[in-house]
């Protein structure tokens, strides 16, 4: 009798506060793995939507090609939705862009019509350190959606 007596006493004060301390120890564990797929998940970029990338990815002024910047836009193009047209004031920094080819502007893919009103140079600073071709009175036919 004194032998379980013994036994129960050990394990009552021994083996119940380990089993506590390795059930809390589980515990938190588990709570800052948990943690850790939350603030991984916050900051995954493949939660953000094709439109939130597409915002902070692309210049509202910008003409692509393949991907890269191949041109600028100065000041607020003309849009006509229902003829599916968009005409350019002005382009600067075209040097880069080939004219026969299809481009992206905003959500669009644009085809150009016929040959821009005027094609000159242009040059901007204070020491003019910026130069390039420039494209006035760009018409464009709108062909699709952008791809991006």
């Amino acid at each position: 009798m004194l032998q379980i007596l013994t036994k129960a006493i050990i394990l009552v004060f021994y083996l119940v506060p380990t089993g506590w301390a390795l059930l809390l120890a589980l515990l938190f564990s588990y709570r800052v793995v948990r943690s850790e797929f939350v603030t991984l998940a916050w900051l995954n970029p493949f939660r953000l939507s094709a439109d939130q990338l597409r915002q902070a990815s692309f210049a509202p002024d910008a003409i692509y090609q393949d991907g890269m910047i191949v041109a600028r836009l100065r000041g607020e193009p003309e849009v006509d939705r229902e003829n599916r047209r968009v005409t350019f004031p002005s382009l600067i920094r075209t040097e880069n862009l080939e004219l026969k080819r299809p481009f992206v502007f905003r959500q669009w893919r644009l085809e150009m019509e016929g040959v821009p009103q005027s094609i000159g140079a242009y040059a901007a600073g204070d020491l003019l350190e910026h130069t390039g071709r420039a494209l006035g009175g760009v018409r464009c036919r709108i062909v699709g959606s952008s791809a991006f």
